[in-house]
């Protein structure tokens, strides 16, 4: 679980993943019983160095 915010917080995680087909799919799964989150923004960058 990814839940390290709270009500009225923001919460800024980083993850670094490999793209081996050129696209890079993002999936937002509901979760039953907890309030809805919002997402003001993603960022992307190519890590060439990883």
């Amino acid at each position: 679980m990814l839940t390290t915010g709270g009500r009225y917080r923001a919460d800024d995680l980083v993850f670094f993943v490999l793209v081996t087909d050129g696209q890079l799919n993002l999936r937002f799964v509901e979760r039953k019983g907890l309030d809805q989150p919002v997402v003001n923004a993603i960022r992307i960058r190519e890590r060439p160095d990883r």
